[in-house]
């Protein structure tokens, strides 16, 4: 019966073992393709990267590594408990022959209590300096957050575009093969020569070409778009994106952009946060030549039999630090030139902000710009076009001119599609330069 019983609890342990990791691995593929087949916003691929990317994910845990420095240098503030015990046997000759040996137990049992009382400010700079540089990983984080996200956000319209692309080759090359049939028929009734005809297949050649390299475009479009999100190869693949509206023009200051990006860029705001740890840097190895005082307070039992021997002690100590090599002078030499280099690395960061805050303006006005030469341009070409055809089928243009009429509506049509992300892209690296890229964990 007991056997039986065994085997019953085994059995039904093993069972429940089966159902939970059925519902984890049950799970895990939901979680893997839980985008697949859907419709994807620009803010569902950003929220992806923000769950998935493993650039994130690593300066999530380094943050919160600092944040449990911080904790371990705020130690310093509160006493210390110690516990020890102990145990030995010594033996002893009571005579030069030895005749008589003997053996004595030892025992110790006991508690110590320690606290610093003043180190002249050196523990509190110490612990203003790990939270001065939990500050700064944080703003690394973000940093690497904006990074990512803006990467998203190029990969989201430059696969829009590809997408765009591929179908616009896709007329141009239905169009082609429309071309190709007509002439063929005026070849046959006699009224274009032969010459026609292979100029025409040469060109629905040349845009099958550009169709295949449109679609090979998609492809890689979507393979940066998986990488910005943090999608593995194993990731789901099998989704579209929504396409944004169209960009509304902004109205940008340089020197406001500039002021703006002071308050907000994180890597700005990271050097400072560096900058205050290295002033407490100093002020903490300025202390170290500074004597220090702690307290310490024991309550022992020991002897060799019960009931053991009790001892308190108290006792107030200051240790003062008269020559250590050199090693403090040498540190403190370092924290100083280390204080100069973040200032540098400020001053460096400013010009650069300036620099991305004038670039991202000028590209975005340049984007804009070609958006209404474009859209000007295509207007004529398609214009172009269908006074081109019409000519050719009354035999007042040559196939020449057909095929320039069509491969110029073409590059009006791709013009006008890369202006227009171009500009979308644009307001993202502005966003970018000035810090203010969405961005929340």
């Amino acid at each position: 019966m007991h056997a039986k019983a065994v085997k019953s609890i085994i059995f039904i342990h093993l069972i429940l073992l089966f159902f939970t990791l059925s519902i984890a691995w049950g799970c895990q593929g939901e979680n893997a393709a839980d985008i697949t087949g859907k419709i994807l916003t620009l803010e569902d691929c950003i929220r992806i990267a923000v769950e998935r990317h493993p650039d994130i994910r690593a300066k999530i845990a380094e943050a919160k590594a600092s944040k449990l420095r911080v904790k371990q240098s705020f130690s310093s503030f509160l006493p210390s408990l110690d516990f020890s015990s102990g145990y030995s046997k010594s033996g002893f000759d009571r005579n030069s022959d030895f005749t008589g040996a003997g053996s004595r137990d030892s025992y110790t049992v006991g508690f110590a209590l320690s606290q610093n009382i003043f180190d002249f400010g050196r523990s509190l700079s110490n612990w203003r300096m790990s939270k001065d540089e939990a500050e700064a990983l944080s703003y690394v984080l973000n940093t690497t957050g904006q990074e990512t996200v803006y990467k998203v956000i190029e990969a989201f319209y430059g696969h829009l575009k590809a997408l765009k692309l591929e179908k616009v080759n896709q007329e141009a090359f239905a169009l082609a093969e429309f071309y190709l049939k007509q002439i063929r028929g005026f070849y046959k009734a006699g009224t274009r020569p032969k010459i026609d005809v292979a100029r025409a297949e040469v060109d629905l050649s040349n845009a099958k070409v550009a169709l295949i390299k449109a679609k090979n475009g998609v492809r890689l479009s979507m393979v940066g778009l998986n990488n910005a999100m943090g999608i593995g190869i194993d990731g789901p693949e099998f989704y579209q994106i929504k396409d944004e509206p169209e960009l509304i023009k902004p109205d940008y200051n340089i020197d406001d952009l500039f002021l703006l990006a002071c308050r907000n860029r994180p890597e700005f705001l990271e050097l400072n946060a560096r900058l205050m740890a290295r002033y407490q840097k100093i002020k903490y190895l300025k202390s170290e030549f500074l004597p220090s005082i702690s307290v310490r307070m024991s309550y022992d039992w020991k002897g060799d039999s019960s009931p053991l021997d009790r001892e308190w002690k108290v006792g107030l100590s200051m240790n003062v630090p008269l020559f250590s090599g050199l090693d403090t002078s040498y540190k403190l030499k370092e924290a100083v030139e280390n204080l100069k280099s973040v200032k540098n690395r400020i001053d460096s960061l400013k010009l650069q902000i300036k620099k991305d805050v004038e670039q991202g303006i000028l590209n975005l006005k340049e984007a804009e710009e070609r958006v209404i030469a474009t859209k000007s341009a295509l207007k004529q070409a398609k214009e172009n076009l269908r006074l081109a055809e019409g000519r050719y089928k009354v035999g007042l243009a040559t196939i020449i001119d057909l095929i320039d009429a069509r491969v110029l509506f073409l590059e009006a049509n791709t013009d006008l599609i890369t202006a227009l992300y171009d500009c979308k892209i644009g307001e993202a690296t502005i966003k970018k330069a000035v810090g203010t890229i969405p961005f929340k964990r």
